[in-house]
């Protein structure tokens, strides 16, 4: 049965079948008229993945690492904070290998979202943004919940399984599937898993590739990677990417990252829409983003260079907001 421990899927249970190699995603030729003549750009689609996004990745490697230390058995509680992936892919998992699983989100997580974390089963706590510190802080309410009901609060935010499943799925895919020939890779960073372990992987193949953050304007992750400071988070509406409170979760490298590249909302949702209209390429608006950054980087870029980028998922969690 799909995802039951023994079987053959990528989220599959706690025995030796789970360590064979993630089913590669997609990795598409994009085709857009900001893309110079010569410059090559390709996305990685990772709604590919079996419940619709690159979380999936995280989850799997945060699950394994919690059953293997020990801290997760039989007919356990997960617990994670998550703007809606995570917490799905956390779902899926807990479903098939009998787990419960506890989702805290905010009040803004689309309600697409939610409900596929209830449908997977998942008890759902809804929470008002609060002050990072505070009791009533996600991040602390977690905390509270896994030792209140004996839960494993898996936290993507400093998991170090976070860009290990990156370092030891999405980097080698995109190696492989590219011909060795990745000469710059941009992509988001919410927990920052994704770009710190892909980045790793493709440095140590390539020592010159270029690493580019794409950051949504008002996050301070620009801020960071520049000066070594935090800075105060401006409001912004892409979601599921970028940090908007004054922390740096332990999940992400900026050292690794050679260029941070600031996108307006606006150009992220363009994004969305050009790549769907044009090559029926759905992706959501974190998608949307490092597609714009890409762009920007093409215009700047000799002619061939190949860049590779990595949509995180799809258009279809974010139509009630406007996403048409």
């Amino acid at each position: 049965m799909l995802l039951t421990r023994g079987s053959r899927s990528e989220l599959a249970g706690p025995t030796a079948e789970r360590r064979t190699p993630w089913t590669p995603t997609p990795l598409v030729d994009i085709s857009l008229p900001e893309i110079p003549p010569g410059v090559h750009v390709w996305a990685k689609i990772e709604a590919a993945n079996p419940t619709g996004s690159v979380k999936d990745r995280t989850a799997r490697w945060m699950v394994d690492a919690a059953e293997d230390s020990g801290a997760l058995g039989p007919g356990g509680t997960i617990v994670e904070s998550s703007s809606g992936n995570t917490g799905i892919a956390l779902a899926a998992i807990g479903a098939a290998r009998g787990y419960r699983v506890i989702i805290v989100c905010k009040t803004t997580v689309p309600p697409e979202k939610v409900s596929l974390l209830r449908l997977l089963g998942a008890e759902v706590r809804q929470v008002d943004s609060a002050e990072i510190g505070t009791d009533e802080h996600y991040l602390a309410l977690c905390t509270r919940i896994a030792a209140d009901e004996g839960g494993v609060f898996v936290n993507q935010y400093e998991n170090t399984a976070n860009p290990q499943a990156h370092y030891t799925s999405t980097g080698p895919e995109i190696w492989e599937q590219s011909g060795h020939a990745v000469d710059v890779f941009v992509a988001g960073g919410g927990t920052g898993g994704t770009i710190t372990g892909t980045a790793r992987f493709l440095r140590e193949q390539h020592p010159d590739v270029t690493i580019v953050l794409a950051d949504p304007v008002g996050s301070i992750y620009a801020h960071a990677h520049e000066t070594g400071e935090l800075s105060d988070p401006v409001p912004y509406e892409v979601e599921a990417v970028g940090q908007a409170e004054r922390m740096i979760p332990g999940s992400i490298d900026l050292s690794v990252v050679d260029r941070v590249v600031s996108v307006p909302d606006a150009n992220s949702f363009a994004a969305v829409r050009e790549v769907a209209s044009r090559q029926g390429i759905l992706c959501g608006p974190s998608g949307g983003l490092a597609l714009a950054a890409s762009m920007v980087v093409a215009a700047g870029s000799p002619e061939g260079t190949t860049i590779v980028t990595l949509l995180p998922d799809a258009a279809d969690r974010y139509l009630s907001r406007g996403l048409r």
